[in-house]
């Protein structure tokens, strides 16, 4: 994903379906379900159903999705999906879209994710008000996990092989993953302008406790794969950066927490979390080797959303941009992310296929 305009969309097209068979060749169906935890960079529709400002219901949101609107931050389709497509699953549907029957016996996964939720409740009061916390999405799965295991399993030992198999996807976004307060003014739809903010790299602040906390809620719960996000260089959002620059006092502000979060999970999988594997993506190197491979990948604008802020008009050319709003990225960027973190060295310890191994 030729930076000729006339030709790069039947390139990326072409390049979809190279990629995706190429994948799929590769590992066929390596995983049973794929469960999804996040905000809005992986949000599949849940907001859709809930009294929040921060939604994704209308255009361009969607253009690139059969030209509809599904709930997703983005014009097509969104990480999760494509992890979804590359594990041999059907894209997971969002957990408040499915009726109580269909929660129970879908078992190909759930998306939990919410749009303007983070891992501290106070996140969700500033940005989107009645979102899922990620507290309540994992509250969801157990209760879910209680009504499922009765129906579908004879034994308690069968329900946790089960879940052991299958995938747990923590896609959090990086405008409220690691935040200790975000206080946010509403713009643009589900746009949000930063007005401000603090950030702790420490691995002992509240934001790194909790998501600490988190991983190990689902533990519990039988979840033994984990891709967990990092944050990534937030000053370079278009809502942040400066004229067009990333603002490095913010990057590396974040920078140490990045760095820690690898260290947190190896300490973790080396003493309480025993069975648990880990993949994690380097966000920072991610956007880098984006800016220096542009006539590779095709983005040539990383700079600039091709949906401005306050404007009626959006750009053809959006598979040449890294960013679709004022923070979310578009399906380009999206699906170079995915398959850099599912084959490539994105992710590690592991990249995702070799996490489906262990």
């Amino acid at each position: 994903m030729a930076t000729n305009a006339l030709t790069l969309c039947l390139l990326l097209l072409l390049l979809f379906s190279f990629s995706l068979s190429s994948v799929e060749a590769q590992t066929e169906k390596t995983a049973t379900a794929l469960y999804v935890f996040g905000d809005s960079t992986v949000d599949a529709g849940n907001n859709i159903h809930l009294e929040t400002p921060a939604q994704a219901n209308h255009l361009p949101y969607g253009i690139d999705f059969n030209n509809t609107p599904t709930g997703r931050f983005t014009n097509g389709k969104t990480t999760a999906d494509f992890l979804a497509i590359f594990l041999g699953l059907p894209l997971v549907p969002p957990y408040l879209g499915l009726s109580e029957d269909e929660r129970i016996y879908l078992t190909t996964g759930i998306n939990y994710a919410s749009g303007g939720c983070g891992i501290l409740p106070e996140t969700g009061k500033f940005i989107a008000k009645d979102c899922l916390t990620f507290d309540k999405q994992i509250d969801f799965l157990k209760v879910l996990s209680k009504m499922i295991y009765p129906t579908s399993f004879r034994t308690q030992r069968s329900f946790y092989s089960t879940y052991q198999r299958q995938f747990f996807s923590s896609l959090l976004g990086e405008m409220i993953m690691l935040s200790i307060t975000f206080l946010l003014e509403r713009v643009h739809g589900a746009v949000f302008r930063l007005k401000t903010f603090q950030i702790s790299s420490s691995m002992n602040s509240p934001s790194a406790l909790r998501y600490e906390y988190m991983i190990r809620r689902l533990y519990e719960l039988g979840a033994r794969k984990f891709l967990v996000n990092n944050i990534g260089p937030m000053g370079c959002l278009p809502h942040i950066s400066r004229g067009g620059e990333c603002n490095e006092t913010v990057n590396q502000m974040i920078l140490p927490f990045s760095d820690n979060l690898s260290r947190m999970l190896e300490e973790l999988q080396s003493t309480s979390l025993c069975e648990a594997q880990f993949s994690n993506p380097n966000n920072f190197r991610f956007l880098a080797e984006v800016k220096e491979n542009q006539e590779e990948n095709g983005i040539i604008n990383t700079k600039d959303p091709c949906w401005p802020q306050n404007s009626t008009t959006l750009s053809e050319n959006r598979d040449q941009y890294f960013f679709f709003d004022g923070v979310h990225t578009t399906q380009a960027s999206n699906y170079l992310f995915s398959v850099d973190c599912f084959n490539g060295t994105l992710c590690s310890p592991q990249n995702v296929e070799g996490l489906m191994r262990a």
